[in-house]
């Protein structure tokens, strides 16, 4: 679900293997949805534009999602459609949203109309008390899947779409008072991601991948996935944030708290290769800072896990075979720092 999303590739550079670390592109950009954004209008009336539509509605859910990892665009689906099952993790269901919205608006197809409308309900209906959502809708009882994930861009893509929703003109076929309704829906969206944030002596920090759909507290996922601070999902949710127009006090005070706590546990001067086969932790002043996957609540520690799951404070203290499994460094605060440092010259503590 998490760790091993994340590319990881080595390139041979002076006699080492290096780490290249690559976080996978927001939602809908997956398979290039946002391509057509630019794309006129004109066509979204040709035969490819409709093409593409048509291969999206096969690929839709009797729920009204769609599945990840596909190119649903690309060719039609074939199988049972009662076998498929949609998400809203990596980008699924979002960009399939947007495109069929804007062939729907350009030529009044209905089947598009239809579609779109069924995808939103889901969203909609999957939204908990609490204002979170799931990854998937309805997710298995009694299981990690449950809770509210932030993992794989799930509430900040879903957010994104529902505030594009409820303002911008392309969705302006839509009536007023569904509009109102989805402003609703995102406003308590941005509420519940306030109020999950984690806080430690009195100051914010970030996010778990998931947090429990009632009291909001930090879960663990599956084997790899324990009860932490994660970077990655602690970064898309701050760079979600920062582009909230009219921030609350509540969500300003979220961020800088946030941001702040990234730049805490930054580290500077070292970088990942691979020395006699072994994925290490090396010395470079030039290089760029990283962070660890997994930070401990209580005491702000990097953690890293051994294959039967123990935690462990030092990466050398886990197998030589887990330091290159998964992504346990990453350069997920980078952005956020680049970001904050204009943001917080329009929003001051």
């Amino acid at each position: 679900m998490l760790l091993h999303r994340h590319v990881v590739r080595w390139l041979p550079v002076g006699g080492l293997l290096l780490l290249v670390l690559a976080v996978p592109r927001a939602a809908g950009d997956t398979f290039q949805w946002s391509k057509y954004e630019g794309y006129p209008d004109a066509w979204y009336d040709s035969f490819e534009a409709k093409e593409i539509a048509r291969n999206v509605l096969s690929w839709q859910s009797p729920a009204g999602s769609w599945p990840q990892d596909i190119d649903t665009g690309e060719n039609k689906y074939e199988g049972d459609p009662k076998e498929l099952k949609g998400t809203f993790e990596s980008g699924a269901s979002t960009g399939e949203l947007r495109y069929l919205a804007r062939i729907f608006r350009v030529g009044k197809d209905e089947r598009y109309g239809d579609a779109f409308d069924k995808g939103l309900k889901h969203i909609l209906d999957a939204q908990y008390p609490t204002g979170g959502w799931p990854a998937f809708a309805p997710p298995p009882k009694m299981t990690y899947e449950r809770h509210i994930a932030f993992h794989d861009y799930c509430q900040a893509n879903i957010l994104h779409l529902l505030r594009e929703i409820a303002n911008a003109k392309q969705y302006s076929f839509l009536r007023k008072d569904k509009r109102d309704t989805i402003r609703d829906v995102f406003e308590r969206g941005i509420e519940c991601m306030v109020k999950c944030q984690i806080v430690v002596k009195n100051q914010r920090t970030g996010w778990c991948a998931l947090h429990d759909e009632v009291t909001l507290q930090p879960r663990a996922g599956s084997k790899y996935e324990p009860v932490a601070i994660y970077s990655a999902e602690t970064a898309s949710n701050l760079l979600f944030l920062m582009t909230v127009k009219d921030p609350s006090p509540a969500v300003i005070k979220a961020v800088h708290g946030g941001c702040q706590w990234q730049e805490r546990v930054k580290l500077a001067g070292i970088k990942l290769a691979v020395k006699d086969g072994v994925v290490a932790v090396v010395r470079d002043t030039k290089a760029p800072y990283l962070w660890t996957q997994y930070y401990e609540i209580e005491t702000g520690k990097s953690m890293f896990l051994t294959q039967n799951a123990t935690v462990k404070y030092k990466f050398t203290d886990i197998e030589p075979a887990m330091r290159g499994a998964f992504m346990w460094y990453g350069p997920w605060g980078r952005d956020v720092i680049s970001a904050y440092a204009k943001w917080k010259t329009k929003f001051p503590q």
